[in-house]
C-alpha cells in the first residue's frame, strides 16, 4: 500500500472497540474469578503442582536463548513427574496434556503438540488451557485469535482467555483491543501473568499512544513490535505507510527483498568503508536510519544538495567542531544526521548527543518514518 500515510496518524476502522469484544470486557470486570474447575479428583498437593507447571509454562513466554532452553527443560521434568503419579482424573489429565503441549510447541515441536492438543480435547472439549493451546497450533493470528474469540463466546471473561486474546491483538496490530484486553485480565490472573507480558502490554500502550493502532496486518505488526529493526523492516514498512520510496518503485507495488539491492546500487542504504556489504536482514543503527530517511527524501524531492548541505555549511565557518558530540564533520553519516535533527525527524536522546550506534526498535522505525513523510 504506497501512498503520503502518516504512520503515526492512521485511522483505523478498530480505534472504536468491537461492540463484542466490550462484552467481553464487561463480563470480565464484574463477574467473580471461579475456582477455574480445576482437579476434582486429585489432593491439594497435586493441585498445587500442576498450578506450578502452569506457572512454568507461561513464564517461558517472556525468555529467550539459553534461559528459555533452561526453563522448557525444568518445565518438562515438572510434568514428567505428574504424567507418572497416574491421576485419575478426566480435568487433571486435559490439563496436564494441553499444558505438555503448549511446551513442545515452545520447543518447536509442533507435531507432538498437536498429538497433546488431541488426546486434551479428547478427555474435555472445549476448557481453557485446550483452547489456549489450539489457537496457538493455528498457523496465522488472525485464525488464532477467532479461536480464543470463540472460546470467550462460552466463558466470557475468562483471564486466561483475555490475555492470550490481548496478545493476539498486539500480534496483529490492534493496540487499544490489546491494551484493554490485558487490563481486565491482569486484575484476575496470578501475578506471574503480568510479570510475564507487562512488555507487551506496555508495548501496545506506547504503539496506541503513538497512533501506530491499524489494520495493516500481522507482517507490519511484527516490524512495530520488533526491538531492533532490520534494513528489512525499514523498507517494508515505508513502502506500505509512505510514498518515500516511489522514487525506486514508480509507483508501483514492490517487495522489500527485491527493492534492496536497488536501493544499495541508488546510496540510499549506505555501504561502509571496509565493512561488509549490508544485507536486507542486518539490524539498523539510529546512524543507518538518518542516512536512509534523508538520502530517501533528497531522492523523492530531486534535490541532492540536501546530502552535503550541512557538512559545506560548517566547512565555510572554518569550525572544525561538530554540533554533535559523536557525529564528526567528517563522517559520512554527519549531512544525513545533521538534517535528521534540525528537521525534528529524529531527537538527541539525552538532548545533546545521537548515540548513532544504537539499535531502533520498530515503535522509533515507525514514529521516524512517518515523521518523514509528513
Amino acid at each position: 500500500m504506497n501512498g503520503s500515510i502518516n504512520p503515526l496518524g492512521l485511522i483505523s476502522s478498530r480505534r472504536v472497540l468491537p461492540i463484542a469484544f466490550i462484552s467481553l470486557l464487561f463480563f470480565a470486570s464484574c463477574a467473580s474469578m471461579q475456582d477455574d474447575r480445576l482437579v476434582s479428583a486429585g489432593d491439594s498437593a497435586t493441585t498445587d503442582r500442576l498450578a506450578s507447571v502452569e506457572e512454568a509454562v507461561v513464564r517461558i513466554d517472556s525468555l529467550s536463548g539459553a534461559e528459555r532452553a533452561g526453563a522448557i527443560a525444568a518445565a518438562r521434568e515438572k510434568i514428567d513427574a505428574l504424567y507418572l503419579l497416574n491421576v485419575e482424573d478426566t480435568v487433571f489429565q486435559s490439563r496436564l496434556h494441553a499444558w505438555s503441549g503448549r511446551l513442545f510447541l515452545a520447543a518447536g515441536k509442533r507435531s507432538e503438540a498437536a498429538k497433546r492438543y488431541d488426546a486434551a480435547v479428547r478427555l474435555l472439549p472445549s476448557d481453557i488451557p485446550s483452547s489456549i493451546l489450539g489457537a496457538r497450533l493455528e498457523k496465522t493470528g488472525e485464525a488464532g485469535l477467532a479461536r480464543i474469540d470463540g472460546a470467550l463466546s462460552v466463558d466470557p471473561g475468562e483471564p486466561r482467555l483475555l490475555a492470550e486474546r490481548a496478545l493476539y491483538a498486539e500480534r496483529l496490530g490492534r493496540y487499544s483491543e490489546s491494551v484493554a484486553a490485558f487490563d481486565a485480565a491482569f486484575s484476575r490472573l496470578p501475578p506471574y501473568y503480568r510479570e510475564t507480558y507487562t512488555i507487551n502490554r506496555d508495548r501496545s500502550w506506547e504503539l496506541r499512544a503513538s497512533g501506530s493502532d491499524s489494520l495493516l496486518g500481522e507482517d507490519i505488526a511484527r516490524i512495530l513490535a520488533s526491538p531492533a529493526a532490520t534494513w528489512q523492516d525499514a523498507i517494508a514498512y515505508t513502502l506500505a505507510t509512505t510514498g518515500l520510496l516511489d522514487f525506486a518503485t514508480a509507483g508501483k507495488s514492490a517487495a522489500a527483498s527485491k527493492l534492496f539491492p536497488k536501493l544499495v546500487a541508488s546510496g540510499t542504504i549506505p555501504l561502509r568503508e571496509g565493512a561488509p556489504a549490508p544485507a536486507p536482514e542486518d539490524s539498523l543503527s539510529r546512524s543507518d536510519l538518518a542516512w536512509f530517511v534523508w538520502h530517501a527524501l533528497a531522492e523523492s524531492r530531486s534535490d541532492k544538495t540536501m546530502l552535503a548541505k550541512y557538512s559545506r555549511r560548517w566547512a565555510s565557518v572554518g569550525s572544525g567542531a561538530s554540533p554533535i558530540p559523536d557525529v564528526g564533520i567528517e563522517s559520512p553519516y554527519f549531512d544525513s544526521v545533521m538534517g535528521c535533527v534540525e528537521t525534528e525527524i529524529m531527537a538527541l536522546p539525552d538532548g545533546r548527543s545521537f548515540h548513532p550506534l544504537d539499535a531502533v526498535r520498530g515503535a522509533d522505525l515507525a514514529r521516524i518514518v512517518g515523521r518523514a513523510a509528513k
